[in-house]
């Protein structure tokens, strides 16, 4: 039976079939005149415009071309500054999709960000497998978590939140791996630098979690690496500073102290962003879940990267669920969870790998169940006539379409900023299986039996091991 199954290199050949499926969904999107642009999309395509037409970001006349003529959408989407007119939100996205919009206008955006987004796969395949050291069982996970909720939804989307949970996920897994020792450089070197200043330009709100990420790399690695991921950190935000004291007359940009709120309805939202059925992560795709039970065995095992993780996490999910417009407004369902819930494969690997030791079918299993439960929700939300989009407004939040069918709608959780979620009797069935999940882990981290922590250490060890001859034989080379 196993001469039928692919071989590693046919693993990460078939991480592409993710990438497929989003250029389909955008083909077929399109078809059906089915992908307005929504929310902040547009405003930035206007900055590509500007980069495209006039090779600056002055954005002055690009809002009238787009036909925001109006004070009030010229003021809250663009500042005047010492220079001219500059748009409120970062550069880094409409940089990366000008070409593509000046091609092919916005669909040629659309289908940029969804090969951008095809990247998720082998970013999740690379993180399992380093934690797992199982490239059949890595596999299936990936691309049933690839090719389910928020990547199918959101993957021709142009907003910078999964693209920037791509970035971070594949920082963080370098981080995993990384060895306190000088090493030779590889390719995976060359792009984390890279990835890592790319970050604040996607949104100011993503310069914490670079730093984050920075520091942890410097936690577990010396030389030549890490002064060279410090280099590059610093001067994208020297540059940035400049950009926002040119544009706007400060280094910190054009946000406000009321940017950011904390208050009752912020703790709704950060529920909301894990258990809500529309916005929540862990009913969008319940395969997170095995998680919150990789939280206890990843503590276990490694609890400085556990640490590590948990201080990221923080620093992407707590913004968010602290913004004034709930769950990122008019936007596709789950954006705001969008960037963190990627991290969340790390300890998902730690739980796979401490519950499914010795088990062959069983991930199998699951990935196909995923996949089923994926298949069945994407029939009723891509069927819906406002497809995957939220409320425009805080008061339609109560009027919003589920990604479940309305039969299942008052059965299941909702977290919604008001006073009633404390007595909807979902909420707290919700909050008990998440309490129920992570005691589970804990438990069976604690009373594992020693020959399956010993089997777990070993596998681990033959992954660094591994890690360690392929240096030395590039270094040879």
């Amino acid at each position: 039976m196993s001469s039928f199954l692919p071989t590693p290199l046919g693993y990460k050949a078939l991480l592409l079939v993710p990438a497929v499926v989003y250029l389909l969904i955008t083909a077929c999107w399109r078809h059906r005149n089915a992908d307005p642009l929504t929310g902040d999309e547009t405003f930035y395509l206007f900055v590509s415009e500007s980069l495209v037409d006039d090779f600056d970001v002055n954005v002055k006349n690009n809002l009238q071309k787009f036909g925001f003529r109006s004070a009030h959408l010229q003021e809250s989407q663009s500042l005047e500054g010492p220079h001219g007119w500059f748009s409120v939100h970062n550069l880094g996205l409409s940089a990366l999709v000008a070409v593509p919009w000046a091609v092919r206008g916005a669909w040629g955006a659309r289908l940029a960000m969804a090969l951008c987004c095809g990247l998720a796969a082998p970013v999740l395949y690379r993180a399992i497998n380093r934690v797992w050291n199982c490239p059949r069982n890595s596999f299936l996970f990936a691309t049933a978590l690839a090719l389910g909720l928020p990547f199918v939804q959101s993957c021709n989307q142009i907003y910078p939140d999964l693209l920037a949970g791509i970035l971070l996920l594949f920082t963080a897994e370098q981080a995993l791996a990384a060895q306190p020792t000088v090493s030779p450089i590889r390719w995976p070197d060359l792009l984390l630098p890279a990835a890592l200043a790319f970050l604040p330009w996607l949104h100011i709100k993503y310069v914490a979690p670079a730093l984050i990420v920075l520091t942890w790399h410097a936690d577990t690695t010396r030389g030549r690496r890490c002064l060279t991921l410090a280099t590059a950190v610093v001067a994208s935000l020297v540059l940035l500073a400049w950009y926002n004291a040119y544009a706007f007359g400060k280094m910190t940009g054009p946000y406000t102290d009321d940017g950011l709120l904390l208050e009752r309805n912020s703790l709704i939202v950060l529920l909301g962003l894990h258990f809500d059925q529309a916005q929540g992560m862990f009913l969008q795709q319940p395969l997170w879940l095995l998680g919150v039970v990789g939280l206890g065995p990843m503590w276990r095992c490694c609890r400085r990267a556990c640490l590590w993780w948990m201080l990221l996490y923080a620093a992407t999910i707590v913004p968010n669920a602290m913004h004034p417009n709930w769950y990122g407004g008019y936007s596709y369902l789950g954006r705001f969870g969008a960037t963190g819930v990627l991290l969340w494969v790390i300890p998902l690997a730690c739980g796979a790998r401490q519950l499914f030791a010795d088990g062959k079918w069983a991930p199998a299993a699951l990935a196909l169940m995923s996949l089923a439960l994926q298949a069945w929700l994407a029939n009723h939300w891509l069927r819906a006539d406002r497809l995957q989009f939220g409320c425009l407004f805080p008061e339609d939040v109560f009027t919003c379409h589920s990604i479940y069918p309305n039969a299942l709608k008052s059965y299941l959780p909702y977290w919604l900023p008001d006073g009633a979620v404390w007595r909807y009797p979902a909420n707290f069935a919700a909050l008990t299986i998440a309490g129920g999940a992570l005691i589970f882990g804990a438990t069976v981290a604690l009373f594992a039996s020693e020959q399956t922590q010993e089997d777990v250490s070993r596998r681990a060890a033959r992954a660094s091991v591994s890690v360690r001859h392929e240096c030395r034989r590039g270094k040879a080379a």
